[in-house]
């Protein structure tokens, strides 16, 4: 184990970390798979095609707002939560405030 990881830490195995970086990810790929799949499909007029971009654009920064606050504010953005992942401390190795 690494000298920067405190004793008694164990880390999230590599399979665990994935999966709670692809659900971090997912949202943002079916926003804009979603407005992708719309522009090809139904949007006929360049005017729909920007609110569309830019419904996708407001939608896509306020998912990733969410996930700064997350992990800045509870130490785990959705991903972490959903696989019971906690930021610890680098110093300590205590779990910042899952509140």
């Amino acid at each position: 184990m690494s000298r920067l990881i405190p004793r008694g830490v164990v880390g999230a195995g590599l399979g665990r970390r994935f999966i709670a970086a692809v659900l971090d990810w997912l949202p943002f790929g079916v926003i804009y798979g979603l407005q992708t799949l719309l522009a090809l499909t139904v949007i006929t007029s360049n005017g729909q095609l920007l609110a569309s971009t830019i419904i996708a654009a407001v939608l896509g920064a306020g998912y990733g707002l969410y996930q700064w606050w997350a992990y800045a504010s509870r130490g785990a953005g959705l991903g972490a939560r959903v696989m019971g992942i906690p930021l610890v401390s680098k110093k300590s190795g205590q779990p910042k405030d899952q509140s």
